[in-house]
This record gives structure tokens, sequence and C-alpha cells, in this order.
């Protein structure tokens, strides 16, 4: 009976001393606030009460796919605390839902938390409209509900397209920001080297996608081009999950591109030059990366959107599923291939150039095999040449 006794009073004592934002000292935390001007500057605030003097306080922040950041908090007039943060020199992820709480270290070497709160950092430059249905909600800035509409539209058609390829469930609801140009997009994603062609982003960590639809006669067929092909990012990331970035680029950009409700009609004329100009880049050469250059980025799109079109019609979706699960689970570029459709990439880019790009078979064993021709040239030619000399 003693030894229970003994037990319950260290457990109630134990309790006592770790109760979450209240401690011996009695600091309280509470009134925890956040106001922030989007990709300037963020003010966290708390007010706390019984403080001694010496505390040390500080300031968490969490958020997906990111590091914990700690700042210093710094105490002010009426119990208050503050920590200014500078969004260039620590930016926030865009549209990620914030947590965050402060803690004290006494002059005892105690830590107190306060409980966490929690803010969604949204662009609040604009004003956003909102529409939404139990799959979308779509925000638009500047236009009328016409146009939030004509997004919702576009989004519906884009999923039915997008699983077509990707076969995967939506997570639920997904969100989609139109901006009204690329710049203040890009702005958004804090990118200090502004790239023409970056008109839209995906984030499958967070649900949320992001584009850019300039207001002109063209802006249904943008809808309809970008936003299935950053829903298919999102079913991407929800068939493989975290192993989303080590797949090759060509897939992700290519299956994705395949998704457009409008293709882009630019496409084929880049890949009839690149024939014509011998100038078609490896497919090897973009499981990576894609090139930095617009016209090399360009050019990259439209033969990955070709390549998986043709691995699509030869192989359907258990093909193209087949590559995103031999890919998450670690293979390499070539290697994935041969395991999911039984040949390899160089074999697979073969009969892809032949098929749908209309290249000559006999120039294509002759490039393939020119590297090898050389070598035996070079081969040959040296004992000749060696002889030759001696002769002289």
């Amino acid at each position: 009976m003693k030894r229970l006794l003994t037990i319950a009073f260290t457990t109630l004592f134990a309790l006592l001393h770790f109760t979450p934002g209240i401690a011996q000292s009695g600091v309280v935390f509470s009134d925890l606030q956040v106001y922030y001007n989007f990709g300037d500057q963020a003010v966290f605030q708390a007010t706390v009460g019984t403080v001694s003097g010496g505390e040390e306080f500080f300031l968490f922040i969490e958020q997906t796919g990111e590091d914990t950041l700690v700042r210093p908090a710094t105490p002010g007039a009426g119990g208050k605390i503050e920590t200014i943060l500078d969004l260039k020199q620590y930016p926030l992820r865009p549209f990620a839902r914030i947590s965050y709480y402060f803690r004290v270290k006494t002059p005892s070497g105690e830590s107190i938390e306060s409980e966490p709160a929690e803010f969604n950092y949204v662009d609040n430059r604009f004003r956003w409209d909102l529409l939404e249905d139990e799959t979308f909600q779509v925000y638009w800035q500047g236009r009328d509900i016409t146009f939030g509409q004509s997004i919702l539209n576009a989004a519906r058609a884009g999923l039915e397209s997008a699983q077509r390829y990707i076969n995967a469930p939506l997570p639920k609801p997904l969100k989609i920001y139109v901006y009204d140009n690329a710049a203040d997009l890009q702005s958004a994603l804090s990118l200090s080297q502004p790239n023409a062609w970056v008109a839209g982003h995906a984030s499958p960590e967070l649900n949320t996608i992001l584009i850019s639809i300039p207001s002109s006669p063209q802006q249904q067929l943008e809808l309809e081009r970008q936003i299935p092909h950053e829903i298919a990012h999102i079913l991407q990331y929800s068939l493989v999950g975290a192993q989303y970035k080590q797949l090759p680029a060509w897939l992700l950009e290519g299956s994705a591109s395949l998704a457009e409700l409008y293709p882009n009609p630019d496409y084929p004329r880049a890949i009839l030059e690149a024939v014509s100009e011998d100038a078609i880049l490896p497919v090897d050469s973009l499981c990576v990366s894609f090139p930095r250059d617009a016209s090399g980025a360009f050019l990259a799109y439209a033969q990955s959107e070709s390549f998986v079109r043709y691995i699509y019609q030869n192989y359907g979706t258990t093909g193209l599923t087949a590559l995103f699960e031999v890919y998450a689970d670690g293979l390499g570029c070539d290697e994935g291939a041969r395991s999911a459709l039984g040949n390899n990439l160089n074999e697979l880019e073969y009969r892809w150039q032949q098929s749908s790009l209309g290249i000559n078979s006999g120039w294509l064993a002759i490039r393939n095999l020119s590297p090898y021709l050389l070598l035996f040239a070079i081969l040959v030619a040296t004992p000749l040449t060696a002889g030759w000399l001696k002769r002289k």
C-alpha cells in the first residue's frame, strides 16, 4: 500500500510540473497573434504573465516541408513579447498553413512553451474572390464571378482528363489561386530570376496550385491548358507520395502536358524544327532536369509530351502507372523503363523517334552507331598511320 501511494504521489508531482504554458515560475502565455505583409515582414506577438526578469524568449515556426525555424523574441511593455521576421531573409511557403509557438527559458533553466497557434500565409497583397464545390476551392482577383466559374469548370474537366493518365485519387479540397500575370505569380514564389515560361506552379504537399492567366481572348484556352497540367502534378504526388521528386522529369512533365485539355499548338513545330536541325534532346538528358534556357526548356516539354504520349498509346495507363511505381521504388531512369515496360530507355526512344517523329530508321542506326564507328576508325587508322610513318 505504501508503495502504491508513493507511485501515485510521484505521478501527480510530475503532472503538476509539466503542464504546457504554466510552470513553477508562474509564466503563462496568452493572446498569440501574427500580422504580416506578404513577402516583406511578419510580426509575431504574445502576452506573458508573471515575468520576474532574466528570462529568454524564443519563437518557433513550423511549416510543411521545411525545417523548424527558431528566432529570438524581445520582451516589451505590458508583458508583451515580439518577433519581427524578415520574410525576404526567412521566407514562408506561399499559401501554407503555418504553426508557431513561443518558448521561455527561466533563470533557473526551466523551459515553458505556449500552446501552438496557426494561420494561413495567403498573399494579402491582393483581394481574393472565392468559388468552391466539394472538390475545389478556386480563388481569383479583379474579374467577375463568370471568370471564377470558368476556373471551376476547367478544374472539373482537367481532373477528369488527368485521371485518364494518372490513376490516383485527388486530395480534397484542392486550392487553385489564379494570378492576373506571371510577374505577380513569380514574385509570390520568390523567383529572383523571372522566367517567362513559368506561368504555373503546384505545391503537392500543400494541395495548392498557383497559375497566372492574363485577361485576354486566350484566357479560356490558357485555363484549359494550365489547370489540368498542375492537377496532374497533384495526382502524381498522390500516387507516389514523398518519392515524387525522384521521378524522371520527362515522366512528370510529359504526363502533366498530356492531361492538358488544350495542348500547346507550338509543341509539334518545335519538334519538327529540332528534327530538321538534328537538335533533338536525348531522353536520358531529361531524367533529372530540363534545360534552364527558355528555348531548351520549351523543347524539353514538347519532347516529353510526345514521348509520354507514345508510351501511353502503346502501353496504356497500366504502363504509365508501372513507370511511376518503379521509379518511386528508386530504380534509375534506364532500369525503371526496362522493369516497367520491358524495354530500356534507348530502345523506347528509338521506337518513339521512328513512330512519332518519322525519323528514318537507317539514319537513326547510323547516329546511334556513330560513336562505335568513330572508335573503329581510330583503331584501324592508328596501325596504318604508324606503318606509313615507319616506311617514311
